[in-house]
Formats: C-alpha cells, structure tokens, sequence
C-alpha cells in the first residue's frame, strides 16, 4: 500500500513540477502573453494547464498552430525549465523526463516543419 502511495504522491508532485514549468516557460512573452496563450489553448483544444502533464502531444500542436516555427522558441523555454526541476524521487523523475522528451521531440518536428 505505501509503494502506490508514494507513486502516487510522486505522480501528483510531478504534475504540479511540469505546470509550474510550463507557466515560467510561457513567461518569456510576459504574464499577459501566457495567459492569453493559454485562454487559446484551452478554449480552442479543450487544455487547461492541470490537463497538459496528460498531453504534451496536444499542447505542442496548439503552440504549433498558434505560433507555427516560433513555437520551437517557447518550447525551448518550458524545456529548459524542465531541466532546472530537481525531482524529489526517482518516479517522479521519470514523470518530468518523459514529458520533457515529448517537449524535445515535438520542438524538433517544429524546427524541422514535420506536421
């Protein structure tokens, strides 16, 4: 019983790790410029920032629509918030790299004008 306790603290540490993230990721285009993003996000691809830890798929395809190429920029920004994140245990690592790397692969296809 403690294993899927702490799993599922360490699941839910990780969500709130990969929001916060992506909040300070979007503040590069200041704090009005993220929340009119994710006004966008969320009424046009149903994504709240508690729903984007569950698809990152999803988000990098609206910032892609919205943004097009320069998507990559702010998807650079979220990563390398992701990567100042210090994890308190390896589960909750593991949550935050595999977001990351959907991140990384989906900043790629941007770059590279894969749809």
């Amino acid at each position: 019983m403690v294993d899927k306790d702490s799993d599922a603290r360490a699941l839910e540490m990780a969500r709130e790790a990969i929001e916060g993230c992506v909040l300070r990721g979007l503040d590069m285009v200041g704090l009005s410029g993220r929340d009119v993003i994710l006004f966008y996000v969320k009424s046009r691809f149903g994504l709240s920032v508690e729903k984007i830890p569950d698809d990152p798929d999803s988000f990098v395809t609206a910032l892609r629509t919205i943004f097009g190429i320069r998507a990559a920029s702010l998807l650079e920004s979220i990563i390398h918030e992701l990567g100042e994140y210090s994890p308190q245990s390896e589960s909750e690592g593991e949550q935050v790299e595999s977001f990351t790397n959907t991140l990384r692969e989906g900043k790629l296809s941007v770059e590279q004008g894969i749809m």
